[in-house]
């Protein structure tokens, strides 16, 4: 079941990839279509990074399948935790497929700041819906594919394992969660850089998806501007501004 749900969110993801490219199709014009369908294919590796971060409780709630875990009140539950936990990430990659245009890259932690310091967002909320109105009316068909295409397990179905086997599935399911989190067994973890990779650059954005780029740098540092001088002072040793009297030019 746990396999089901999690390849349901890829397909999902791969839908929401379709999404974006052709809502800036203008940006990936003149690229090989063998080059698309290569950025398609490794953009599925960034997809299980962001969906098995987003899904650790879910993971969890599968790794102890308790006797109860197939009755229907709990199932339910677990159902409720599944759209509340991946449905804001849906919705942060249908608006990337139209703020893509105005900033060039998927969006980061920097939106929230965008979105909180001043007003334009609020004061523009409802002139932006009515330019993207594919983007409200998307996630509204993304909730209802959510509820209705969402793998249901069947009460009953649960069969009584021991806690041998009970341990040994929670290793390995914690075992693959950090595989697939870092994005495979190399050194360094995979990063938003590492979309690149070998292909077309343009095409980095395409390999992305939002949920990653924006859990990457979600409580990253940022880059502390210094200021070792006061410009008052600099200005002593060093004006860029030149003041030119008005004598003829000489040669």
């Amino acid at each position: 079941m746990l396999i089901k749900r999690i390849l349901f969110l890829v397909t999902i993801y791969s839908i929401l990839r379709i999404i974006f490219f052709f809502a800036n199709l203008a940006y990936f014009e003149g690229t090989s279509l063998i080059d698309i369908s290569i950025a398609f294919i490794r953009g599925i590796r960034f997809d299980l990074s962001a969906i098995f971060y987003i899904n650790i409780p879910i993971l969890l709630l599968h790794t102890f399948p308790f006797r109860s875990f197939y009755k229907k009140s709990i199932q339910k539950l677990i159902k409720w935790l599944f759209l509340i936990l991946n449905l804001p990430f849906i919705l942060l990659n249908l608006v990337d497929s139209a703020f893509f245009a105005f900033q060039g890259k998927r969006s980061t932690t920097d939106l929230m700041k965008i979105i909180t310091m001043g007003e334009d967002i609020r004061n523009n909320i409802f002139s932006m819906m009515a330019d993207f109105w594919y983007v409200p009316l998307l996630f509204i068909f993304m909730i209802w594919v959510f509820n209705k295409r969402y793998p249901k397990a069947k009460e009953g179905e649960h069969k009584n394992i021991s806690w041998v086997k009970s341990v040994l599935y929670f290793l390995i399911t914690a075992a693959l969660t950090v595989f697939f989190i870092r994005g495979g067994t190399q050194l360094k973890p995979l990063r938003i850089m590492s979309a690149v990779g070998d292909n077309n650059p343009k095409l980095a954005p395409l390999v992305l998806n939002s949920s990653f780029t924006f859990l990457r740098t979600l409580g990253k540092q940022k880059v502390v501007l210094h200021e070792y001088m006061p410009k008052k002072d600099l200005t002593n040793f060093f004006n860029p501004i030149k003041k030119f009297t008005q004598q003829p030019f000489q040669p």
